[in-house]
């Protein structure tokens, strides 16, 4: 080429439905999970290269507090060119503080609800329009306008096929993303499993509260990270708690092991809001999967919590579910492989 590329011209957002975007200024890396997340939308438009069809469905799966939701909400801000038609944001209340007890029916009843605010705002007529009558015109207005993004966010488990389609958008026009932390809906659209953040970034992510200032400082940053698994809601509060005291880094890395003193419920109190607007709490957030396990999932966990951070064979999980419970070698077989399925 002789010349330039293209022209640099201005990005207009698209209209956002059922949520107001705020762009984080602490959000960090990310970079190849958004790369992953656009291929996994755009793969059904060209079939011949991708080798998927059907409208474009993809899931964002990972523990509670990992980064999800921020995730895909800085990727509709980021590749809001590719859908001018809009962003379409539903909540699923999987593990909502207030809704999160929520039954099959009301889940239901709030989805439809939802997409009636949806045909509302589009300026559609929908009074007295029963849930599939909304749904009907809901389909053949997108239908009508450009490219769009349908996010679902904080999906629960135990929804079978029909209950997981239900929430997906009604016409191909709006691909589908769903923010989720089950494994139920695996070979339900392309999963895109979300880890912990990587070192450098966990990093970066508690300097955005308060910046080292020396090498000894540094060091004693990556070693927080490390000692909270590079866990991003938990290296957004420890950021939170640094900014505001005194305590020096070395001095919060030793309170991470204090065990009479959780330095990170005491931080929740004192942080700022979160970007994702999610509870501050760690361990109320990660609670809400615990409670989710059955006898078996968490005998695996208290088994997990005196052992070395090392693999843990089957066979030593099965050993000890067999001795502790009293069952045969079949049935503690069995009880082994639903608890490592529950607590996975």
């Amino acid at each position: 080429l002789d010349g330039r590329l293209g022209e640099i011209s201005a990005l207009e957002q698209p209209r956002w439905y059922g949520t107001t975007p705020v762009a984080s200024s602490r959000f960090v890396g990310r970079l190849r999970q958004f790369w992953e997340l656009h291929s996994a939308l755009r793969g059904p438009a060209v079939p011949i290269i991708t080798g998927t069809t059907g409208p474009a469905v993809a899931q964002v799966r990972g523990l509670g507090g990992i980064g999800k939701s921020l995730l895909v909400e800085e990727y509709a801000l980021r590749y809001a060119a590719a859908y001018p038609g809009g962003v379409f944001w539903l909540r699923a209340y999987g593990n909502d503080d207030a809704k999160g007890a929520l039954s099959i029916e009301e889940r239901e009843a709030e989805r439809d609800q939802q997409f009636r605010g949806f045909a509302e705002e589009l300026g559609l007529d929908v009074a007295g329009a029963g849930p599939s009558e909304v749904r009907g015109a809901l389909a053949a207005r997108l239908g009508e306008l450009e490219p769009c993004l349908w996010v679902v966010d904080d999906l629960p488990s135990g929804l079978d096929s029909d209950g997981f389609r239900g929430w997906l958008a009604p016409h191909p026009k709006a691909v589908s993303v769903i923010t989720t932390r089950s494994r139920d809906y695996q070979s339900l659209g392309e999963e895109l499993p979300l880890d912990v953040l990587a070192k450098e970034e966990a990093v970066l992510l508690l300097a955005s509260h308060r910046q080292p200032k020396n090498a000894a400082e540094e060091a004693a940053a990556e070693s927080i990270v490390e000692g909270l698994g590079r866990h991003a809601l938990a290296v957004d509060i420890a950021g939170a708690d640094l900014a505001g005291w005194v305590v020096s880094f070395a001095e919060f890395r030793a309170s991470l092991n204090d065990p009479h003193a959780d330095a990170l419920e005491l931080a929740a109190e004192l942080g700022g809001v979160l970007p994702s607007g999610h509870e501050r709490s760690i361990a109320s957030t990660l609670l809400k999967s615990i409670e989710q396990l059955e006898e078996e999932g968490r005998d695996f966990l208290r088994l997990a919590s005196v052992l070395a951070v090392a693999p843990i064979p089957a066979s030593l999980v099965q050993g000890v579910l067999q001795r502790a419970d009293g069952l045969e070698e079949p049935e503690s077989s069995r009880s082994a492989r639903r608890a490592m399925a529950q607590v996975d």
